[in-house]
């Protein structure tokens, strides 16, 4: 008998995890087929240069970063957000964006300058030319690296060794703030990078 019960409350709790997550993936559905809005537009318009980075074919653009950090458009993925930027842009040449960059994950520095990680499981060593930070980024230390030729990376989870180095550095000492102008904590990133025409804008 407790066996029967058992197997009713576990068949139960589960197809109720199954309406969970149906529910939650055709509310996800529902909202990609909304139409956007003007304020959508223009706020995705506006917001687009504070979070890309780069120029010509290496122009990239932190879509994920914007959708989220958004209040007018957190509702709308990365995704539907780089789309509509892509529709935008046939009727409006100077609208500057790029892919989502990929990620560095474990990254750390080496001696010699460069940064290696992996990207894709696979391991990676990197020139780098330039650093910097998103305004809307938390972490100390930078948060994605642009590499000679220009192509840009978003920097993830550091190594654990890389990460308390990064956390060793007292927020008021003057190297960390040196540091913080480098990385850029400016009107999206930090104007001494190499940005899209729109972002450095005023």
């Amino acid at each position: 008998m407790l066996s029967m019960l058992a197997i009713a409350l576990s068949f139960h709790m589960h197809h109720q995890r199954h309406r969970v997550v149906t529910s939650a993936h055709q509310l996800k559905l529902s909202i990609a087929e909304i139409p956007w809005r003007d304020v959508e537009d223009w706020e995705l318009i506006d917001a687009m240069p504070d979070f890309t980075v780069g120029e010509g074919l290496m122009t990239a653009t932190f879509w994920t970063a914007l959708a989220s950090s958004n209040a007018m458009l957190c509702q709308r993925s990365a995704s539907d957000c780089a789309l509509r930027a892509a529709e935008l842009a046939e009727e409006n040449a100077t609208v500057s964006f790029g892919p989502e960059p990929k990620v560095l994950e474990s990254w750390t520095k080496l001696q010699d300058g460069r940064i290696t990680g992996r990207i894709d499981k696979r391991t990676v060593w990197l020139t780098v030319e330039q650093e910097g930070r998103l305004a809307s980024d938390p972490r100390a230390g930078p948060g994605f690296i642009q590499c000679l030729g220009g192509r840009v990376y978003e920097l993830g989870e550091p190594t654990a060794e890389m990460a308390a180095k990064l956390l060793s550095v007292p927020a008021k000492d003057d190297r960390m703030s040196s540091e913080l102008e480098r990385w850029g904590i400016l009107k999206g990133v930090v104007r001494r990078l190499r940005l899209s025409p729109q972002a450095e804008r005023s």
